[in-house]
Formats: structure tokens, sequence, C-alpha cells
């Protein structure tokens, strides 16, 4: 990729990949000072999150975007965010967020994390499709198009008139016909393994793109505290069957996006990087990069500390930052967000990260 080499960013505060000291530390903050977040917050995992799936309903909370230029997933919900400020739209765990025919749509999560060792049974099958509709600069509806899917969805994305999900912690990814009334297909491009069974196959896909009759997946390949493996994307063809791999220069990385000249950008997770292939194009960070939007004139990318899972619920409640750099890799502006970005897209849907954007999928 022609462009700039990596550059340092001016110092700013330095927060560690594993944090515990400031995952305490908002502990902390939210028993001695915030009590009434921590028992909303347990109040929406343990009562609304069962009700809101029983019954489709979506919590909206903002529907004018006028003066925001992005959407961007997290753990606590979807919010409308610009160079200066951010405002929730709708309530809830999301992750991956994607465009088709003037809506986006986005995977939420209403259930638990699910460990190796169980099965899909009831509550760890609450995902389900939500789709915001949007008229000029307003949210006209949002609501509820399929539920049942499993908890581990991550990005999802339309290609070639059907709906892939990245079913990350079952190694899968699901395909839903246009009227995305039914999961119809399943496939295992590198194999069935349970999830971060590390050394017998489970690689945490999380990414999907794509690109000239292709279809690209990001492997992550291990755990971000103890990243020893580079991340991968994997080419494919439309039954998932692998025609190319592309070892990357980083560890549990995320994101796939292709830029005009054909070059493959992802973040480059554990080490706080933009990367390009085996190329360092950006040092950006120091906390773990996820959540990448790219057009004509700008980076964004989200950050936040990693935490290995606290318990049953330990990364929800952890906060994050969004960072706003031109396409020299110059920062422009730094946001911080309510909780740790899980995907980022504009919200006109010029965004490379789309598979949708230059038509070649």
């Amino acid at each position: 990729m022609a462009g700039p080499e990596a550059k340092e960013q001016a110092p700013r505060e330095r927060w560690s990949h594993t944090g515990w000291r400031l995952v305490v530390r908002e502990r902390l903050g939210q028993i001695m000072f915030e009590p009434h977040r921590l028992a909303q917050r347990t109040f929406q995992r343990l009562v609304l999150d069962p009700l809101y799936f029983k019954t489709g309903f979506c919590p909206v909370h903002q529907r004018d975007l006028s003066g925001y230029s992005h959407f961007v997933t997290s753990r606590e919900g979807l919010f409308a965010i610009n160079q200066t400020s951010c405002a929730k739209v709708v309530s809830g765990q999301f992750f991956g967020l994607t465009w088709r025919d003037g809506a986006f749509y986005a995977f939420e999560s209403l259930g638990p994390y699910r460990p190796p060792e169980r099965s899909e049974e009831g509550r760890y099958r609450r995902g389900r499709l939500v789709r915001i509709e949007i008229e000029g600069s307003r949210v006209s509806r949002v609501h509820t198009v399929f539920s049942g899917l499993s908890n581990g969805v991550h990005q999802i994305e339309f290609i070639g008139g059907h709906l892939y999900l990245v079913d990350t912690y079952n190694n899968r990814i699901l395909r839903m016909p246009s009227d995305l009334s039914r999961v119809d297909a399943e496939f295992y491009p590198i194999g069935r393994a349970r999830q971060e069974d590390w050394a017998n196959g489970y690689a945490h896909m999380n990414s999907i793109l794509g690109r000239d009759g292709s279809i690209f997946l990001l492997k992550h390949n291990g755990r971000p505290d103890k990243a020893t493996r580079p991340s991968e994307v994997i080419r494919c063809d439309s039954d998932f069957n692998i025609l190319e791999t592309i070892e990357l220069n980083g560890n549990a990385c995320h994101n796939i996006v292709f830029l005009e000249d054909g070059s493959l950008l992802s973040c480059g997770s554990h080490n706080g990087e933009i990367i390009d292939g085996q190329k360092v194009i950006a040092k950006i960070s120091d906390m773990f990069t996820r959540g990448l939007s790219v057009d004509a004139d700008s980076v964004v990318v989200g950050s936040s500390i990693y935490t290995i899972r606290t318990g049953k619920h330990g990364r929800r409640y952890v906060p994050g930052r969004v960072m706003f750099f031109d396409r020299d890799y110059e920062l422009h502006a730094e946001l911080s967000v309510p909780a740790a970005p899980t995907d980022i897209r504009r919200i006109d849907a010029r965004d490379r990260g789309l598979s949708s954007f230059d038509g070649t999928a």
C-alpha cells in the first residue's frame, strides 16, 4: 500500500490490554458513587434482556441523527457519534452492523456469554437481528426481524443476495435468504471446534467482507492476553471452500476493509495498530483496537482496554474511545464513549467496510 510509514501519536494516558486496575476502578466507582448505574445494569441483564427477547421490543432513546456521522455498536447500545459527542439510539448488546436498501441491520445478543462447556440451550440462543430504518436524518422505526440466533454472532454482512452471520463462538458461518425468514445454511470453513478450544481448531472468526466474487473472513487465532499466533484472513468461494490464506502482521485482529488500490486494512488489535497484511500502517493507541470505518477522507477506529471476562459479564461495562484520523493517519479527534466499540459504520453507508460499497460483492 502506498502511504505513510507507521506513526507514533502524541503520548496519551496508557491503558494496558488486561486493564485490571481500570476495571476495578470502574467497579468501585459504580458501587461507591453510581449505585443506581450498577443497579440499572443488573436489572437490564436479569430482567429486561429476557423480556425484550420474548416480546421483540427494541428500546429507542434518540431518533434525531442530525449532525452525527457514524453509528457505533457496543455492549451497552447502538450510539450515533461525531467528533465531539455521542447519543444512545437503541439499548442492547450490539455487535455486527450492516446496511441494505436504506436501512441498517444489527446483531444483538440478549443472553449471556456462553462458556465452552455449555450447550446451545434456551438462554444461549437469545441472539436477534434488528432493523433500523432511517428517513432523512431520523430513525423512523426499530424492530426485530429474526430471533433465536446463537448469542455468539459478531459481524454480519449482505453478500450476493444473502445475509451472512459470523457465528464466532461456534466456529461457523450462518446464511439467511434475502427475506431474512430463516437460517438456510451453515458452513464450517475451518472445521468444527468448541469455543476457545484453540488447540483443536477454534479460531474466533470475527469479521467478514465480500469482494470480487470472494468472501473474506478474519481468523483472530488466539486469546488476546496470550496472543502468540498471527491472525489470518482467508479468502473463500461462495461455499466457503478456502482459496487463499493471508497471514497478518498482528495478533487478535479484527475488521476487513479494502482500499481503492486493493490494499487490505485490519485492526492489529493486540498492539493498537492499523495493519495492511504484513505492514504496520500506524500505531494509533495503547489500547485494544476494534471497529474500523474508512471513507474517502477519514479512518475511524474504536479502542478500549482489553479485559479477560471477569465472571460471566466482564466485558459488558468496559468504556471505550473512538479516534478520528484523516487518510494520512493524522489524529483529528478522540471521543470517549460509554462502552467498548464492537463495530463502526458511516450513517450514510459510504463506508469501505461494507460489501455493498463499490458493488463488487
